[in-house]
């Protein structure tokens, strides 16, 4: 979980996503450069800043520069462009079980997956992890250079270069297809001259797609951070679970008298469920807050909570089981104290205090599953409204 929403109050997250939705308005475009070791992803980076291998503030190229760490540079032309040069997947330093995680592969906003001769495995699976994100990717074909020389060589008079690249482009767009990524653009570039196949095309639509990556990105985030907030205030809330059960347990094994004893545990109860309410975000501010965010109006936030915590039918069945729960936990103190009333009073205190908190542990757990519930009901609601105008990724090849 992010630390933003850690504190796991639904208001505070809200404030902290409202910024963070600013920020992405103006930061730049995370570009993952990923593939096999030796494909050209530093090469690829270089090329598309306009720099040499030996220019200043080049990415490291060569034989022995493989990339063992993450290393960041901006477009120099379009700032929004940040790009990452990723280290290859199965490496030693970076095995394919851990590759993700080591990478932070949900920081990415786009992805360009690098292959330097054959589609593979390993690149079918980067495919598949890019797409259960909802994200999009290029396949880039480096090397083509060397393929037509190498071709050239080995077929000196029957050789076609346009041919070639044809073959190429359409066994690579065939590839993907068989792996279900028909909507992938295929794109072959030589990383030491721009000018030649499709690296200015590459580069031009990437600039182009650029809102449409932007706005997905801040989709995402969204959808993320909507359903994530439920996680962290259920979290902020299972230690004070303990705490009210711990006190309601205790006011039912200490206070000798029971109609005392289940005045004080209704207190705590109606208390713990006005903190969830509050903590979940079910209070106008915070419905009116979700509203902003998402297309979904502050009026349907409202009916939802409505019909789930003040419909009648509910409410009864909701009050029905509060005035139980506040009934039988000092009674089971009261009862069991009873059945051992023969055994010693310290086994007695134990054994009717552990009673009491265990049905009041699942009492207050009972009454804060209602406003999760809800607040789940909720996001999920503002989730499915926040979607995207899907735009073709998919360029003409000339």
């Amino acid at each position: 979980m992010k630390p933003e929403f850690q504190s796991g109050s639904i208001e505070y997250s809200l404030r902290v996503l409202e910024e963070k939705l600013k920020q992405l308005e103006t930061s730049p475009i995370n570009v993952a450069i990923i593939g096999n070791v030796a494909t050209g992803k530093s090469s690829f980076i270089n090329m598309i800043r306009s720099l040499g291998a030996d220019d200043e503030f080049a990415a490291p190229v060569g034989e022995f520069q493989s990339t063992l760490d993450i290393r960041n540079y901006l477009h120099p032309r379009v700032p929004e462009l940040m790009f990452w040069d990723l280290p290859g997947i199965g490496s030693r330093q970076f095995p394919k079980e851990t590759y993700l995680k080591d990478i932070c592969f949900d920081r990415y906003d786009f992805f360009i997956l690098i292959t330097a001769e054959r589609f593979t495995e390993t690149d079918a699976w980067m495919g598949l992890e890019i797409r259960k994100r909802e994200k999009k990717h290029f396949f880039v074909r480096t090397h083509i250079d060397k393929d037509i020389s190498n071709d050239r060589m080995a077929h000196p008079n029957t050789h076609n270069e346009d041919a070639l690249i044809k073959i190429i482009h359409d066994y690579t767009t065939e590839k993907l297809k068989a792996y279900g990524f028909s909507g992938v653009p295929v794109f072959l570039v030589s990383n030491y001259d721009r000018m030649k196949y499709d690296f200015n095309r590459m580069e031009q639509q990437l600039i182009e797609d650029l809102p449409a990556i932007r706005k997905r990105a801040i989709i995402l985030y969204k959808r993320w951070a909507i359903r994530n907030m439920i996680q962290a205030a259920s979290q902020s809330l299972s230690w004070r679970l303990w705490m009210y059960s711990a006190l309601a347990a205790a006011a039912a094994a200490c206070v000798n008298n029971y109609y005392v004893s289940a005045g004080l545990v209704a207190v705590l109860a109606f208390y713990w469920s006005h903190v969830c309410f509050n903590q979940f975000g079910l209070d106008d501010k915070c419905l009116e807050q979700r509203a902003s965010i998402t297309s979904v109006s502050s009026k349907t936030l409202e009916e939802i909570v409505s019909k789930n915590v003040a419909d009648s039918h509910k409410k009864t069945k909701q009050l029905a089981g509060m005035t139980l729960g506040i009934l039988v936990i000092p009674a089971s103190r009261f009862l069991f104290g009873h059945m051992l009333k023969q055994n010693s009073p310290l086994l007695s205190t134990i054994i009717s205090a552990s009673t009491s908190f265990v049905f009041a542990r699942w009492f207050f757990g009972r009454i804060l599953q209602v406003p999760k519930a809800v607040a789940t009901t909720i996001a999920d609601a503002c989730a499915s409204e926040i979607r995207d105008e899907p735009k073709s990724f998919i360029p003409e090849r000339l």
